[in-house]
Order: C-alpha cells, then structure tokens, then sequence
C-alpha cells in the first residue's frame, strides 16, 4: 500500500492541522496489519514541487519516525503552481511499461490502498489526497487529469479555506466530488 499526500502552498494554521491530521490518519491504517510496509509519501507543491517525506511503515516504532519526519516540514508559502505539480506527478511518478511487466510477474497480492510514490507499484491501487486553498495561478493540462484519473483509483480533493475553488477540487477528484 501506499499513500501521497498532495499539499498546495496552504497557510501556516492550515498547514498544522493538515499535518496533525494526515498523523491520525496514517496511524489509524495500522500499517503493521499489513501483509508489504505502509508507503506514505507527502509532496508539497507551490512555484516548486518538493518531496518531503518518502517512508515505509512496518511498526509503531515507524509510525513515531513518521511523525517526526511529518513535524519538521515546513510550509511553503509561494504561488499555487497545480498544473506544474500534476505534470510532475503524471510524468515522474507512474509506473512505465517496463516497471508494470515486472510487477505484475512479481505481484502476490494487490492491496487495498495506494497512493503516490516516486515510482508507484503498477499492481497497487493508488489514491492521490490532495489538500489545496485557492486555485492554480498556472494552465493545468487536461491530459495530466486525463492520467491521473486512469492510473489512480482514488483520487481525493479537498478544500481548505473559502478561496478553495470547487471546479478545481471536482477535477482533481476521480468521482468530480470535491469536499
């Protein structure tokens, strides 16, 4: 399984709480329930796309490292750059034809819960959690929304503030729901 977090340039109180809650969220999957590690990765996207955290949870002892990891990023408070960002997920981070074949090969099970990794196993299903507080200052390229909603399972959009515009959550949602 694994799991992206998809942060946008939020502001600083937001941007607490988001880290709080992935915290509770990611500790209530109980990753040492899983058959693989619990792959969580948190990117964070402004003027520039940072990975910020990239960590495979077996244990509590690695869900306590999680948290710290998560603690210590620190918020980026530039231009809203979404069409950048997806383009960067849609060509940097899906699993090619190549990765695909061997996974399929190797693959035992496929699990219940994916999300973003800098390469995603082909096998897994993926969701992309994206949290955002206004909308993009750049063109976002319908083809990048095209691949993301084919390759990801899930795909979530939520809202953070009244600047958060719906248009852009529903299309960054596999069902154009948007929270």
């Amino acid at each position: 399984t694994e799991i992206l977090f998809f942060l946008d340039s939020i502001t600083s109180d937001e941007f607490t709480k988001i880290q709080k809650w992935i915290s509770k969220f990611t500790s209530s999957l109980s990753p040492s329930e899983f058959t693989q590690a619990l792959r969580v990765v948190v990117v964070q996207f402004s003027d520039i796309v940072l990975t910020n955290v990239d960590y495979q949870l077996n244990t509590a002892s690695d869900l306590a490292e999680f948290d710290l990891r998560l603690a210590v990023i620190r918020q980026i408070a530039k231009n809203t750059m979404t069409g950048k960002a997806l383009s960067y997920v849609a060509e940097k981070t899906l699993p090619r034809c190549e990765r695909f074949i061997f996974w399929a090969l190797s693959s035992l099970k496929i699990f219940l819960l994916t999300l973003l990794f800098i390469s995603l196993r082909a096998e897994s299903l993926k969701t992309m959690i994206t949290f955002t507080d206004g909308g993009s200052r750049d063109h976002i390229r319908r083809d990048d929304i095209k691949t993301l909603q084919e390759q990801f399972d899930f795909m979530l959009a939520v809202g953070v503030g009244p600047s958060a515009r719906d248009d852009e959550l529903r299309m960054l949602s596999t069902k154009g729901l948007s929270i």
